[in-house]
């Protein structure tokens, strides 16, 4: 191990050192930039999962908010994607707000 520490500080492996320390610098970044988008998008779910997920039987596009873990995965999809449908390719937002009001597609 001493040995390969020795060959690393030959000064071609300058370049390396100097993407390996960006890299692990660019991780933390990202780890922060993950957190903060995560903690409104789970927000929105817990709130529209309380809401609109007691009635997840029906076909009023409540049915994406029935689990935390679908209520999460929807309003990550209809934010980070754009791409808000169900799974027959209906509008959810649509849905929503024809059945429980436009308080719900405001928020988002």
């Amino acid at each position: 191990v001493t040995r390969l520490l020795r060959v690393c500080r030959v000064p071609a492996f300058n370049d390396l050192v100097v993407m390996v320390n960006g890299t692990c610098a660019g991780m933390k970044t990202l780890g922060w930039a993950g957190l903060l988008t995560a903690m409104p998008i789970y927000a929105l779910a817990i709130m529209f999962r309380e809401t609109l997920g007691q009635n997840f039987t029906d076909e009023s596009g409540s049915e994406n908010f029935g689990t935390m873990s679908d209520s999460f995965f929807t309003v990550f999809r209809c934010t980070v994607s754009g791409e808000c449908s169900d799974i027959y390719g209906r509008p959810i937002l649509k849905l929503v707000a024809a059945n429980h009001g436009w308080v719900y597609p405001f928020i988002f």
